[in-house]
């Protein structure tokens, strides 16, 4: 019995022996991020075949690549990488599994595309181009974040927009005699024409846009074509965060980068008069939030938290529009843009913001001192008429 045990040993050892001089490893470190301007192919890591618990297929992998172009320069991702991201990616990247009804209920496994995006340097696209074998279809990029709720709260779906790669426990290719590719956008909310088989490249277009409106007139844009030249020396970083212990939430302390928001209205025709502000993100939060003159230039005071209450400081800090946090642009959970309030509570940091809406406040709507005077001297007046007249009644 000692000597069956020990050969058992002895086999179990071998194995193991043979994976390390072979390599083949689960370690997966090809999770950096790629920067914009470079054209690359990633380089194909191990595959391993014990999948997630739901129809991914066991058989072998297709050997298929889907591009991401942006301004010519290229990154190659081939089903292998998208694969083996949402297996070693510590849950950043994930594989996506429903079923959709298309001529009867069939169960589809993808990825959402923006995280693909993110890794290919697209922190800030609003609208691309998805090309397929025989056409192309533009997508905006919010269709993808009103569909997911890791990026809005209330999504409107009920499923996140994805890439389908499998189908009814098979790979997409092997579906329906292979009419629909290897890739496969699929969203509750797209149009049919944007919903695009054959998938073989994705095209960045345009990027993320702030307009700042001046009474309803839009009088600049800001996006990260123009940043750099539209805006100089008004760029800032501090380090800001806090927690709220009563209400368990907070901002960690993290490096925060980006435009003093006063610096911006300087390319509007603000000049010199009183206004308030409303930061407005995609899905229209921040409408009913309006923000004073004094508040952006001079930073937020009076906001207490905790009990008893500790006022939150700003120490000089002036709210700006972050761009990049702790040296990594924000992408899409907070950004690409995120108005920063030091001094504030969370429900001040708006993110995903697409306006600044600027409403000038008008003279005529304040009443001078003497005004308020003859206004109060009239109502005595008229007070102590009612009286005299009473008291001959």
């Amino acid at each position: 019995m000692k000597k069956k045990i020990l050969k058992i040993n002895m086999v179990l050892i071998s194995i193991f022996m043979v994976f390390l001089i072979t390599g083949t490893s689960l370690n997966f470190e090809n999770t950096e991020k790629l920067s914009v301007g470079e054209s690359k192919t990633l380089p194909k890591p191990a595959i391993t075949y014990d999948w997630y618990n739901f129809t991914l297929p066991s058989e072998l992998v297709p050997d298929v690549n889907i591009n991401f172009t942006r301004d010519g320069s290229n990154v190659s991702f081939s089903m292998e990488d998208i694969i083996n991201y949402a297996k070693y990616d510590n849950g950043t990247f994930e594989l996506i599994n429903y079923t959709i009804d298309k001529d009867g209920y069939h169960d589809i496994v993808g990825f959402n595309p923006i995280y693909l995006m993110e890794l290919a340097g697209w922190y800030d696209v609003m609208n691309f181009t998805v090309n397929a074998s025989d056409y192309s279809k533009q997508v905006n990029m919010t269709q993808l974040l009103f569909a997911d709720g890791n990026f809005i709260k209330h999504p409107d779906t009920e499923n996140e927009t994805i890439i389908i790669i499998a189908w009814d426990g098979d790979w997409l290719a092997n579906y329906d005699s292979g009419s629909y590719g290897d890739f496969y956008l699929w969203g509750e909310n797209l149009a049919g024409n944007q919903k695009v088989r054959n998938i073989n490249s994705i095209i960045y277009d345009d990027p993320w846009t702030v307009e700042f409106t001046l009474n309803g007139t839009t009088e600049a844009i800001l996006n990260r074509n123009n940043a750099t030249t539209s805006v100089t020396g008004n760029y800032t970083s501090y380090e800001w965060g806090y927690f709220d212990t009563d209400a368990g939430y907070g901002w960690d302390e993290r490096e925060c980068t980006g435009f003093t928001i006063a610096s911006l209205l300087k390319h509007t025709s603000i000049g010199e008069q009183d206004y308030t502000l409303s930061f407005i993100a995609y899905d229209g939060y921040g409408e009913n939030v309006q923000y004073t003159k004094e508040q952006i230039e001079q930073g937020f005071t009076g906001i207490t938290i905790n009990d008893p209450p500790v006022e939150l400081l700003h120490q000089g800090r002036q709210a700006i529009l972050m761009e990049i946090s702790d040296d990594v642009p924000l992408g899409y959970a907070r950004g690409p843009y995120q108005l920063i309030t030091p001094g504030a509570d969370k429900s001040n940091y708006i993110g995903g913001i697409v306006e600044i809406r600027i409403i000038i406040i008008p003279e005529e709507n304040w009443i001078p001192g003497f005004q308020v005077q003859l206004l109060f001297i009239i109502s005595i007046f008229a007070i102590s008429a009612l009286v005299m007249k009473s008291k001959k009644n």
